[in-house]
């Protein structure tokens, strides 16, 4: 049976001289797949171009959705929508120095198949009134509801007197994520449910006058009028930008499709519009025959850009009024959220609120970005650890025991691990230096604050020995292989690594190598990579934790350092495994399909495969990153047939059972 909606819109300026929210209201799909998107972004204040971030990323998540649509998986796509729409920002302040510190809060909601699915960042809002009751459905990433997350922990954490409460913690800005917010399940709507989506303005007025209003209002046009009426009403000094979305389900529609409102346009686009008194989008009640699909309708043609507000906010400290309290959360078992809570992982390591300036995290001063100070790692747990047996008793490599002995008392010999070696090729000379790096368990991923959403949930890894090359695969060795398969030659130095090749060719390559030397070559999977890129290491990077002067090829790994292109292989001082370069130079395929969170990955070293997979992993960083993209629980991705003249390979190889 369908399911019948009424959406509306609309966002006035408040006290800022221009808007700089942005909103859209789309119908998704036809037929029986049938959708409704809404996505409300605000513009960070104190720069010129907070409008520009608010309407890049919202027609960025219209684009990747509407492309996605319908969603088997709605959070992987909600997710990745968000990376492309802070990918875009960062592409665009690459291309424009001028608009560098521009970014955005985000909130996407999508409806269909009768759930609501929802990804955020920031501190805009996602309200759902059900039954009387107010409820919070999305993370609030200010500095205020994290010490109250972290006092529901049962931790202590002195407050930074000089640290607003309404300052921001995670944002779009092109950067690292530090955190977003999207279930994995979603939650399922009811008749009579209304969602009220909303920038962070609507903090002028409380929770009671929020539900009072909410609670009175016969339709969605007249609740948003009345929301955006009572925050003009409230006067607050320097009263921030406020865009407010009403959706209302309004449960079982007539099947008489004569009776639905007809739309302007194919795609039933409503943006951020001034219509009326309080630049309201169109409304209209919409019948789905798909269970629980709906959107505000407007009258805009398809390929007519999701046009928002731009304004001004707020960028002194203090002025603007705290979260309206008295608003339940929902709690973790009424909606499945996509990854473990990363707070437990965070607190471990904290004695203060500290977060890691140098892995992408920034706390946003009234929307603005001052790094704080790094954390103090020392009190973090080791995240590599030798393998155990079961007994837990820690089982060292073979390369380090003596002989074995039985228990008759008698002793036999114990296989070492292999030193380096070269494999000879048929085609003759011989492959790639190869060491073994020994078996062992280690923490993947980053549960830290600072570290992008895709790098965990953590979890703990066991692999068995394996091979990897000492350097990444060099042009010399390279144009060996491009010579057999009559594939053009790179120039330049031999010693420098190969580059601008795809995952494609890189696993071509490997099989090549397999092929003449008659042995088990293969791309690395991403478990091994980080394995032996971290060697043992605790921290950020595999020599501590701070990037450190002449540790790696990069952007900004020494003074005035601005790479043009790579450099010669070897350079640098290897890892404690021998390695060479697993971080700066070129970015290195893996064997891996992209997943954009560990959840559900192998836990014994293997690769992540999918059916139909074109999207892969590079890790390491590259010469023209910035040495934070150099961390080693970094990832990058790129679709199977990219060129990149910053990605590379290193090959491993699979050692007889020892």
């Amino acid at each position: 049976m369908a399911t019948r909606f009424d959406a509306a819109g609309g966002q006035i300026d408040g006290d800022r001289d221009y808007q700089e929210d942005a909103f859209l209201i789309t119908r998704l799909g036809e037929g029986e797949r049938e959708g409704t998107l809404i996505v409300v972004a605000d513009g960070m204040g104190g720069h010129a171009a907070g409008n520009v971030a608010s309407n890049m990323a919202v027609q960025t998540c219209n684009k990747f959705i509407t492309a996605h649509f319908p969603c088997p998986d709605a959070a992987a796509v909600l997710r990745d929508s968000v990376l492309a729409a802070n990918n875009s920002i960062a592409e665009t302040v690459r291309e424009t120095a001028a608009l560098r510190g521009m970014g955005c809060t985000l909130v996407a909601c999508l409806l269909q198949t009768g759930r609501l699915h929802w990804v955020s960042v920031g501190d805009s809002h996602l309200f759902l009134f059900r039954a009387g009751e107010l409820v919070k459905c999305n993370a609030d990433h200010s500095y205020g509801a994290f010490l109250d997350r972290v006092a529901a922990a049962g931790q202590e954490v002195k407050p930074d007197a000089g640290l607003s409460r309404n300052m921001l913690m995670s944002a779009l800005t092109g950067d690292d994520i530090p955190e977003v917010d999207c279930p994995t399940a979603g939650l399922e709507l009811r008749a009579g449910d209304r969602l009220i989506v909303c920038s962070d303005g609507i903090d002028s007025i409380g929770a009671a006058q929020i539900r009072e209003i909410v609670h009175g209002q016969a339709s969605a046009r007249s609740c948003v009028d009345a929301l955006l009426e009572a925050v003009t009403a409230a006067a607050v000094p320097r009263q921030d930008n406020t865009t407010v979305v009403i959706v209302d389900v309004l449960g079982a529609a007539v099947n008489d499709r004569a009776d639905r409102p007809r739309f302007g346009s194919a795609s039933g686009t409503t943006a951020g519009h001034a219509f009326g008194s309080h630049g309201t989008g169109s409304t209209a009640a919409i019948d789905r025959e798909a269970p629980g699909s709906t959107t505000g309708q407007g009258n805009r043609d398809a390929s007519t850009p999701a046009t928002t507000g731009h304004g001004n906010e707020g960028t002194q400290s203090g002025q603007a009024p705290e979260r309206p309290s008295g608003i339940r959360r929902f709690e973790p078992s009424e909606v499945a959220r996509a990854a473990p809570s990363r707070l437990p992982g965070l607190l471990a390591g904290m004695a203060a609120l500290t977060l890691i300036a140098g892995a992408g995290a920034w706390l946003y001063h009234a929307k603005q970005t001052p790094p704080l100070p790094p954390i103090d790692l020392s009190a973090l747990p080791d995240r590599v650890k030798p393998a155990t047996d079961s007994s837990g008793q820690v089982a060292t490599t073979a390369a380090e025991t003596g002989p074995a002995t039985a228990d008759d008392g008698t002793q036999s010999a114990v296989p070492a691990l292999p030193a380096p070696f070269r494999d000879a090729l048929a085609g003759g000379g011989e492959g790639p230096l190869m060491l073994a790096v020994p078996a062992g368990s280690f923490q993947m991923g980053s549960g830290l604050l600072g570290d992008t959403l895709d790098e965990g949930p953590v979890r703990e890894v066991r692999l068995a020995a394996f091979a990897l090359s000492a350097h990444e695969v060099t042009r010399a060795e390279w144009n060996r292989f491009a010579r057999s398969q009559r594939l053009p030659l790179q120039a330049g130095a031999e010693d420098q690594p190969a580059s601008n090749i795809s995952w494609q060719a890189a696993t071509a390559y490997a099989a090549w190598l397999a092929k003449q030397s008659n042995q088990p070559y293969r791309l690395p999977t991403e478990a091994e990579w980080e394995y032996a890129a971290r060697a043992g290491s605790p921290g950020l990077y595999w020599w501590g934790n701070a990037p450190g002067n002449g540790q790696a090829w990069c952007l900004g790994c020494a003074p005035d350092l601005e790479p043009l292109e790579p450099t010669r292989v070897g350079q640098f001082n290897a890892n404690p495994f021998g390695l060479f370069d697993t971080a700066g130079n070129v970015s290195e395929w893996v064997a891996d399909c992209y997943r954009p969170s560990y959840d559900n990955a192998p836990v014994d070293g293997s690769a992540v495969e999918e059916a139909g997979c074109t999207l892969r992993v590079h890790r390491g960083g590259s010469w023209r990153s910035p040495s934070k993209h150099l961390r080693t629980t970094r990832r990058a991705h790129a679709p199977a047939t990219e060129q990149d003249t910053a990605v590379g390979l290193r090959v491993a190889r699979d050692l007889p059972a020892l």
